[in-house]
């Protein structure tokens, strides 16, 4: 094997990843109800519309996310991970049927939590979960099981998830509130939140 080979192979095993870690993140996406790909009718090609980069804001009006995972990061993962955190989303804004309270994009390595958690209402132990949550997504990865299923919250992520101190009692706020993730915080909490 000359020179030249070792290099087409190294960039076709680039390409191969490339091709593996997009079609995860596209999973991943349509997995949780956000959709960037738009089919283009006259070809048989896609073509993948860019989401905006956010700028990264950590101080919300009750909580630091950096700070969270800052402890975090130090209690359960010795500060191994280097994963970025922001806010997303208008805590002013209903829904019908599913809240998303965060998120792990594994192309950029960013969490994004909903400001509807940035309120005294949400306890610093369930914000501190959400988040713990999220970053187990880049510990453990979702498995492809029988029949090309993807599983993202599979057994090594559950045990895990578990070692969480707070995990009782966050749980349980979740069951109790789970009513109020549906709700804007102005239904919430009257028009001067």
């Amino acid at each position: 094997m000359s020179l030249s080979d070792c290099g087409q192979s190294l960039r076709g095993a680039e390409r191969f990843k490339a091709r593996l870690v997009s079609g995860l993140w596209q999973m991943m996406l349509s997995l949780l109800g956000i959709h960037t790909i738009k089919s283009v009718p006259r070809k048989r090609a896609t073509k993948i519309t860019r989401i905006p980069k956010v700028k990264h804001q950590t101080h919300g009006d009750h909580y630091n996310l950096q700070e969270i995972y800052e402890q975090l990061n130090a209690t359960y993962f010795g500060n191994r991970l280097k994963l970025t955190i922001t806010w997303f989303g208008t805590p002013n804004r209903k829904v019908k049927s599913q809240r998303i309270l965060g998120l792990y994009c594994f192309e950029s390595n960013q969490i994004k939590v909903h400001r509807l958690l940035d309120h005294p209402h949400f306890p610093p132990y369930f914000v501190s979960y959400v988040i713990y949550h999220e970053m187990l997504h880049s510990v453990h990865p979702p498995k492809k099981k029988k029949r090309g299923r993807w599983q993202i919250h599979h057994g090594e992520f559950k045990q895990s998830e578990k070692c969480f101190l707070e995990y009782e009692q966050a749980r349980n706020f979740e069951k109790k509130n789970l009513n109020t993730f549906f709700m804007s915080r102005e239904d919430i909490y009257g028009r001067a939140q």
